[in-house]
Order: C-alpha cells, then structure tokens, then sequence
C-alpha cells in the first residue's frame, strides 16, 4: 500500500504558520472570487453593449443595405457587419443617387455600353441664304408699261401672275372671262415681271427646299438618337421638344409656301421658336451623353468600379453610422480600462494565492511523514485485540506499506474481518492526510460504503467509534462543532451500510441537525431501486420540517408491532 503522509504531534509550531498562510490563503482567494464575479459582470456588460452596437448598426442602415446588397457579401450577419463598419472611415461623397447609379450599373448583370446622342449640326443650307429677307419684303411688278401700271393699280400681280401660271396653257384665251387674248400678250406680261423679279422667286423657292431639307435633317438624326437609347436617362422631354420642333418647322414651311404662292405678301418665320427648342434639345443631348458615359465607363472596366463602389457604399455606411461609432468606442473603451485593471488585479491576487500555497506546501514537507500512520494503525490494532499482524514501511521502497505477521513474514491469509478493518484504519488516515506530502493539509469529501463487512461485534464498535469523529470533522464545518474533535479537513461525508446496528450508533443525535444532516433509504422492488429522502413536518414546531431515522432499535420495533 502506498504510504499516506500525516502531519507529526512534533511539530505543532509549524502547523500553526500552515494554519496562519492557510487563512491568508482563503482570504486572498475570496478577493480573487470576488475579482474574477466583478471581471464577469464588466464582460457581460461589454457583451451586452457589443451587442447593442450590432443591433444599432443593422437597423439604421436598413435603407442602404437594401439599396446595395451586393456590396455587403461576406457581412451579412450583424457581429461581421458592426465589425467591418469599426473599421472603415466614413465620408459623404458621393452622395446617395449618384453612387446608386454606379452600384446599379457596376452591378447589373445586363448592363452594356450604349451609343452617344448625336449632337445636330448647323443650318448649313440656310447659310449665306437671303430666304428671310425676301419673306419679309413684298414682290411686285415693276415694268412701266401701261399694263404694269394697269396691274399696279389694281394691286393684283399676285392673281395675275397666278391666273398666267395656272392657264399657260389656255390657248390664247384668258383663264378668267375666256374672251381671246390680244396680240403680243405674253410679251406684255413678260415686261411687268423682270428678270430681277423672277430672280427673287425662283430664290424663295430655293430657300423654301433648303429649309425643308435642314430642318428634316435635324429631325430625322434626333430622332435616330431614340433608337437604342439608354434605359436610364429620361427621353421623355426630348420626345415632346422634339414634337415640337416638328410643328414649328410645319408652321414655318406652310409660311413659306403661302410667299411663293403670294409673292407680294409679307410672311414672318417663328424662328424664335425653333431656336429655342433646337438649343433645349442640343443641351439635353449633352446631358445625356454624360450619363451614357458614364455608364459607358463603368461598364469598360466593371470589375475595378464593383471594387469602388463597394468601398464607397460602406465608406457611406460608416459616416451613417458616426455618431452610434463614436459612442461605441467611447463607452468600450471605458469598460476595456476597467477589465484591464481588474485583469491585472487578478493576476496578482493569482499569484499570491500560488506564493503561498507553494509556502504551505514546503512546510507541509518540514512536517508530514509517513511513518506515524505507521505508528498508529499498529497501536490501534494492538488495542483492538488484533495481534496477529501489523503494518511496516516495505525495505527498499520509500513511503510503501506491508502487512506482517510477528516474524517479519507477509501476512496471508487474513480473514475478512481482519482484511476490512486494516483497510479501514488504512482509508481513516487518508482521509487525515494524503499519498504525497504536498497534499498532506487539503480539503476532503469522504465517501464510506459498508465499512464493517465481516467485523465482529467489538471491532464494529471501534469502527463506529472511528466514524463518528469522521463526522463530528465534517460537523466543524457546518457548525456543530465538537469541543472533543479538532479539524475541519473533512467539507462533506456520505455513509452508506446495511448494517442497522452499525447505522444506529453513528447517527445518534444526528436527526435534529436538520440544516448540516440529511437521512435517506434506498429500496429496490421488482429489481427498480428508489431513494427516499426521510423528512417530514416538524412535531414540534409548526410549518417547519425534520429529520427522521428510517431504522428503528428492537424497542420501538416492537412497540410499533405491538400496536
């Protein structure tokens, strides 16, 4: 058996500075407990206001996580999302819309560049044309021959010239009262409309295709512009500028038509108008060319601008966020302090705690052995009436046990009985001290199942005996102190036996320790064991409960049977 080391009768002073560092010992770790429970209560308030943070984050970035979700991969959850947003700067720029623009356009699986608007050029028929002057001045006769005159003062070279071009072809009569035209007609006619005045038509109509074909021009290019337009620019008021633009030119070729119809009317073209709408429409081109370039752009490189946009949308995120960070930080950094004082606390409270239990334990040594359990396992053998063996420490092997007989040899053999109650006498010094020296003054939790198995009635009694100070130990702890039984090593004792005598004589007085004593009997019926834990209400006191023994002496087991 190996050898259990007790503290020796002789060396009670040093026991005393054990006790003294013990004491010291429990108080340093009572402050360390209580350290280590204020540590947890600051970690829980972290935990929470961690936590709290998270929660803050997500919920007021509801909109932009909305907005750009292809840009918070990996950051889906909150702890990930509130951790990436600690560590990104924020900033403003670029605003919402525009960065919307960029994320709908890096990120559109179908998203493709598109043609610019082409931008209409110059009237360049109209240019060096006296088309506007010749509107706006009168065309009429200027012959000055009696027929001219005739003409003049009738004010009515528009319908003569008219009826003339209308009927050339009459064959000599007049077109209007059909009576024969006199001879030399035509040369007459010819003489009240020069050649300047036939210059000054023939140059309106000119002016009239030229206008027709460079405003249908402009027309026809704008309206190319719509085909394959881009998606996201607005072309709805180019379409109605554009509409626009159609009729004024319509007003303005009709105007022109009535000139060359009615030379010698005065017409005004709207020119106003149609330059108004041409440069409406000219500045709507720029500006759309500079959202298709833009998207033209993102497109040419998407996979650098998916990389920007999604650095701006959380470098958004975060100066969203400013404030609820600046808070953060602030409050964390005060609670930080504080479990970074209280860690280092602990750790110095660790380490004397660990400076004097490595002192007791070198005293411990000064003063443990393991040959006075020696001693008294073989006295309390002798005095039991065992005489037939006895314990030695084994030659040759330091700190080991044999059981001899009288003449040094190995005892075999031993009875049952004699077996049980070395064994016993054997575990009672383990409990009092340990296998090594170091351990030799810690705390137990005892456990003895059936001890006096095989014993006689005399050894039974000593086993008792041995059993009640057992617990009575125990019982220091619990405040039933026993002025006869000094120590406190043993913290908790379970006795388990079938031996009603055994039970009875280490249970006396034990009921009314209600709050340190509990009774329990264990039953097995149809091979199911329970367990029944024997209290019940106080028969004294009223609302309170007790402890009662489960086993009975032959006394009242005979009285109940009597009854």
């Amino acid at each position: 058996m190996k050898g259990v080391f007790t503290v020796g009768e002789q060396n009670i002073r040093i026991q005393a500075d054990i006790d003294n560092k013990t004491a010291a010992k429990a108080d340093r770790d009572e402050s360390y407990f209580k350290l280590t429970e204020e540590r947890d209560r600051k970690e829980k308030e972290k935990n929470t206001l961690l936590s709290d943070f998270q929660e803050e984050c997500w919920k007021k970035t509801a909109n932009i996580r909305k907005t750009f979700p292809d840009t918070q991969k990996g950051f889906k959850r909150k702890a990930q999302f509130a951790e990436k947003v600690l560590q990104t700067v924020g900033s403003p720029e670029p605003g919402f819309e525009e960065l919307k623009t960029l994320y709908e356009t890096a990120f559109d699986p179908n998203s493709r560049a598109y043609p610019q608007f082409k931008l209409p050029g110059g009237m360049t028929r109209l240019q060096g044309s006296n088309g506007n002057e010749l509107l706006a001045k009168p065309l009429a006769c200027r012959g000055d021959s009696p027929f001219a005159d005739f003409i003049k003062a009738l004010n009515a070279d528009d319908w003569v010239r008219h009826g003339h071009e209308r009927f050339l072809d009459a064959g000599g009569v007049c077109p209007y009262c059909q009576q024969e035209l006199p001879c030399g007609f035509e040369e007459r006619l010819a003489e009240c409309f020069d050649e300047r005045y036939q210059d000054d038509v023939k140059a309106i109509r000119q002016f009239y295709d030229d206008y027709y074909n460079d405003m249908q021009d402009f027309i026809n290019l704008s309206r190319s512009n719509l085909r394959d337009a881009f998606p996201k620019i607005n072309i709805k008021e180019y379409e109605d500028k554009l509409n626009s633009m159609e009729k004024f030119v319509e007003s303005n070729l009709q105007k022109i038509d009535l000139k060359i119809r009615e030379p010698s009317s005065v017409v005004e073209l709207d020119n106003y108008s149609v330059k108004n709408v041409r440069t409406k429409l000219n500045a709507l081109v720029i500006e759309f060319n500079k959202l298709i370039r833009a998207n033209n752009y993102i497109n040419s490189e998407k996979q650098k601008n998916q990389e920007e946009c999604v650095i701006k949308v959380w470098e958004l995120i975060a100066f969203t966020l400013k404030e609820v960070v600046s808070s953060y930080i602030a409050r964390a950094a005060g609670i930080g302090a504080e479990l970074k004082d209280l860690s280092n606390r602990i750790d110095i409270g660790r380490a004397a705690s660990r400076e004097l239990e490595i002192e007791i334990a070198d005293l411990n040594k000064r003063i443990v052995s393991a040959a006075p359990t020696i001693t008294n396992v073989n006295k309390l053998l002798r005095d039991s009436g065992f005489q037939g063996f006895s314990l030695r420490e084994k030659p040759g092997r330091g700190n080991v046990y044999e059981v001899v007989r009288p003449d040094g040899q190995i005892a075999a053999n031993l009875s049952d009985g004699e077996r049980n109650f070395i064994a016993f006498l054997y575990f009672y010094h383990l409990a009092r001290g340990s296998h090594n020296d170091a351990d030799a003054g810690k705390d137990k939790i005892v456990v003895i199942d059936d001890p006096v198995s095989g014993m006689d009635f005399e050894t039974l009694l000593i086993v008792s005996a041995f059993v009640r100070e057992m617990i009575a130990v125990c019982g220091n702890n619990a405040g039933f102190a026993d002025a006869h039984i000094e120590g406190n090593y043993i913290k908790q004792i379970f006795i388990l036996t079938h031996n009603l005598f055994f039970h009875r004589e280490i249970t006396r007085n034990q009921t009314p320790r209600y709050n340190g004593v509990s009774f329990y009997m264990l039953e097995k019926e149809n091979n199911v064991s329970t367990v029944q834990h024997c209290i019940r209400r106080s028969q004294n006191i009223s609302g309170e409960m007790e402890n009662f023994n489960p086993s009975q002496n032959l006394y009242p087991a005979l009285k109940t049977a009597l009854s």
